[in-house]
């Protein structure tokens, strides 16, 4: 499998002589597209908060509007498993009257994995925000008072 391989403008900061010279750079956005009607309701306010997050921080750009949508789409299908299992439990009653488990725990628990490496890949953990060099921000109006 080996190391993850380290975006160049990571590579630029920490001075590496691994670097590529001329790489095209892309023009980042500057407003957040509308949501895509495909999305459901979870899925648009993830796409409405984080969005304008990751604008504003570099790193959404046009070419990663399909796989924010994934992303975004990933989130409204998990919050879906969450009510579904908070609605029939984590066991269910098959047709023989024995109990199972309920299938939505497994979907649930492969949309869980998928969802933490999209969100690896746009940063949005503490250490995938670490390996990719983006710079934390504060709100210091919060501290302001002390």
């Amino acid at each position: 499998m080996g190391r993850q391989p380290e975006s160049n403008r990571l590579k630029i900061l920490k001075g590496s002589r691994y670097q590529k010279k001329n790489t095209p750079q892309i023009k980042p956005e500057t407003t957040m597209w509308e949501p895509p009607e495909v999305l459901g309701e979870q899925g648009v306010e993830m796409w409405k908060e984080v969005g304008p997050i990751l604008i504003k921080a570099n790193i959404l750009c046009a070419l990663d509007k399909s796989m924010f949508l994934v992303l975004c789409q990933t989130y409204d299908t998990l919050m879906k498993c969450i009510k579904e299992i908070e609605t029939y439990g984590f066991t269910i009653v098959d047709n023989v009257g024995s109990r199972k488990k309920n299938p939505v725990c497994t979907i649930y628990g492969q949309y869980l994995n998928h969802f933490k490496s999209y969100c690896k890949e746009f940063g949005l953990t503490p250490a995938s925000r670490d390996r990719l060099g983006i710079p934390e921000v504060e709100d210091s109006s919060e501290w302001d008072k002390f």
